[in-house]
């Protein structure tokens, strides 16, 4: 049953994170241009243009999926020494996640200094990604039902 609970936990994070960080993306590159009226409906049509683009046309999932299987990994190992944070053990491997995912594929699949992702140039962009990385981590513990030791 743990193994079960593991693998759901797993699978929510990667949806629940992938999800968040797309919607950050979208939000804060639409956010980002000059005279562009946000409205709801633009924003919901470029999200769901975005979440579909980056679904089915790029590996980021996939590399988010590895990228949580490290962090929890190290996650599981941390907290067992460092028991004052082992209820947050995984929200904060999943905030550590995102961020290290997009400088890793910036600078060692892209070559760097282009900004592959428009929506996590800057602090303010990094910051809501490791936000969606937290709730991705918290989803996991939350459907892994995670205990604090």
């Amino acid at each position: 049953m743990k193994i079960a609970r593991t693998i759901i936990g797993f699978l929510a994070a990667v949806i629940v994170g992938f999800i968040l960080s797309v919607l950050c993306l979208t939000g804060y590159t639409l956010a980002g241009y000059p005279g562009f009226d946000l409205d709801f409906h633009a924003f919901w049509s470029t999200f769901i243009l975005n979440l579909q683009g980056l679904a089915t046309g790029s590996p980021f999932a996939g590399i988010l999926a590895v990228a949580f299987a490290i962090a929890f990994a190290v996650a599981a190992i941390l907290k067992r020494l460092l028991k004052p944070l082992a209820p947050f053990a995984y929200v904060i491997a999943g905030a550590a996640a995102v961020p290290a995912l997009l400088a890793i594929v910036e600078n060692v699949m892209i070559g760097g200094g282009v900004g592959a992702f428009y929506g996590a140039r800057g602090a303010t962009g990094l910051l809501l990604q490791a936000l969606a990385g937290a709730g991705g981590g918290l989803a996991y513990t939350v459907f892994r039902g995670a205990t604090m030791r």
